[in-house]
């Protein structure tokens, strides 16, 4: 082997040595947080048929001249920055959009192998929430004509925003029933196929957007069979074996939608024989089929294609200055870790590095139990009516609502409503999709400073209304029994696009497991529209349920309180 060639070797080795250290740690994070997302619980099988395609393409081709490499500089350039902003922000996502803006700009050389690896974009969550909007955008569709169907059954039931009510169960439309789950495994498979087989871009386009359709469909029919199910025959397939074979029975059903859907598009889209015998007689005809073959042809694969807005650099420099950078962005990264470990000095921080599952298990129930139905006895706004403690099992119910909950009926003079302490939560927890699901809509969410707590938007205000016209202020934060507050990443209905993109960052910076945290809630009915000064005066009587929630974990820890 000659000393050239090894030498390039040295310097791919230590362009991927460099690239471990700068990215291993934020993706590793990211990945775990998308494990936690059912809808991309896929990931790890699509990224391996990705990086299996794009080798695949990569031995089809033709490297460019050892001397020299294409690369797109704005992609490039943009990757760079972002690696640099995920290591100052700590935001994993953009370290995840680093890696594929640098990936996509070496691969500019080759059109084919760089089509491949954009599949990986598919695995972006969507910034500033906008998943969760489309999870429930789905939820919505997905109930409003199941219950049509329902209603063409005779089927007696009712759906009050996405809970199903039957005769002998109530059901909740969660996210695996409402098309999001199978929408993202959907649109990756789809998008795989259409790269793997070069279908046409005039035909995958109407491909990859029938997804969505054939996705509601298929979950429409899923809960309209686990509705008709329970109502005729009295079978349960919301657990078990049966709902894990339902679930692949429809997920079958939307990929026979879609195998339908693109031989559909092959016969519309596909060429059409000419006629010589008709030239002579119709010369526009044999001018229209020519031209409709023309936008329909399949186009031959260039073994060597290049981006149009690629520029060629040495080979050389190219390597050592991405080599230094990602070296800088990985050092600056994990002597940051480093020194987050040792100078930490926060007693939750040290309680949650020493203690164990079942350890923390104790201690959030011994936090829970401290708090009773006299906790609130002193606040002379609010009257006690009622006092209720729920346990949950379900997987599902204990992410939306918490494991437990302590429930208060109270009466205040803004009218009657509920005071609640739910969790424990490892991360933020949005109590918005709780209220969503039951059939609230909002009007208006905003968030502010607690009265008597330091400087910060931690308490989140919810103006909302119900299908019966029934009024209601929603206010709730999350809080750990140190007293620390978790800064609500929710922007203002009225914010600008900018300060929404900055909440969205600001929320990666706060880890997803960082110890546990409960969720404070009251929720307040009015008959009509409130006035400011009513909405400002529930949250001074927010501030004071919160401080004397505070007070009761700090004395049984034996910190002293004023």
């Amino acid at each position: 082997m000659s000393e050239s060639l090894i030498l390039q070797h040295r310097r791919w080795w230590a362009l991927s040595i460099a690239a471990v250290a700068a990215y291993a740690g934020m993706l590793l994070d990211y990945g775990q947080r998308l494990w936690a997302l059912e809808y991309f619980q896929f990931y790890p099988v699509f990224v391996v048929a990705v990086l299996g395609l794009t080798i695949s393409r990569l031995r089809e081709g033709v490297f460019p001249d050892q001397r020299a490499w294409r690369i797109e500089p704005i992609s490039l350039c943009l990757g760079v920055a972002a690696l640099w902003g995920a290591g100052w922000i700590w935001s994993p996502w953009l370290a995840a959009l680093s890696l594929l803006l640098l990936g996509d700009s070496l691969l500019s050389g080759h059109l084919a192998v760089r089509r491949c690896w954009r599949l990986l974009f598919l695995l972006l969550t969507l910034p500033m929430k906008l998943d969760e909007q489309l999870v429930h955008s789905l939820q919505r569709i997905s109930s409003t004509y199941a219950s049509t169907l329902l209603d063409r059954l005779n089927v007696p039931h009712l759906m009050s925003g996405n809970v199903l009510e039957l005769a002998d169960k109530r059901l909740f439309v969660e996210e695996a029933c409402s098309g999001i789950s199978s929408v993202y495994l959907l649109l990756a498979a789809t998008a795989f196929y259409v790269v793997w087989a070069r279908v046409r871009m005039l035909q995958a386009i109407p491909l990859i957007l029938s997804v969505l359709w054939w996705s509601i469909v298929a979950n429409i029919f899923r809960i309209v069979i686990i509705a008709a199910g329970i109502d005729f025959y009295g079978q349960d397939l919301t657990a078990g074996w049966q709902h894990e074979t339902l679930g692949i029975f429809v997920l079958l059903l939307a990929m026979l939608g879609i195998y339908s859907t693109n031989n559909l598009l092959e016969f519309l889209l596909g060429q059409i024989r000419p006629d010589r015998n008709a030239q002579n007689k119709d010369p526009w005809r044999l001018k229209s089929v020519q031209f409709w073959n023309y936008l329909t042809a399949v186009r031959p694969q260039q073994r060597l294609a290049t981006g149009t807005f690629c520029i060629s650099l040495p080979r050389r420099p190219l390597l050592n200055t991405l080599t230094l950078l990602m070296l800088l962005s990985g050092g600056w990264y994990w002597t940051n870790v480093v020194r987050a470990k040792v100078e930490s000095k926060r007693p939750e921080d040290l309680v949650a590095a020493q203690i164990d599952d079942s350890q923390l298990q104790q201690l959030s129930n011994r936090e829970f139990d401290l708090l009773d139905e006299t906790v609130f006895g002193s606040v002379s706004e609010l009257t006690t009516d009622g006092f209720h403690t729920e346990t949950r099992s379900a997987l599902d119910d204990r992410n939306l609502f918490g494991a437990r909950s302590h429930v208060w009926d109270v009466s205040t003079p803004f009218g009657k409503g509920i005071v609640a302490v739910d969790g424990p939560f490892g991360h933020w927890h949005d109590l918005r999709i709780c209220y969503e699901s039951q059939g609230w809509k909002f009007e208006q969410t905003s968030v502010h400073p607690i009265h008597g707590q330091l400087p910060g938007k931690d308490l989140v205000t919810v103006r909302m209304i119900d299908v019966n016209g029934q009024r209601a202020h929603l206010h709730f934060c999350l809080v750990s029994p140190m007293g620390a507050l978790m800064h609500a990443p929710v922007g203002d209905d009225d914010s600008r696009f900018g300060a929404r993109i900055q909440e969205r960052l600001a929320n990666t910076i706060i880890p997803r497991d960082s110890g546990h945290w409960w969720q404070l809630q009251m929720l307040v009915q009015h008959d009509g529209q409130s006035l400011t000064s009513e909405v400002k005066a529930e949250q001074r009587l927010f501030a004071q349920l919160l401080a004397l929630t505070l007070q009761r974990w700090k004395r049984s820890a034996g910190v002293d309180v004023p």
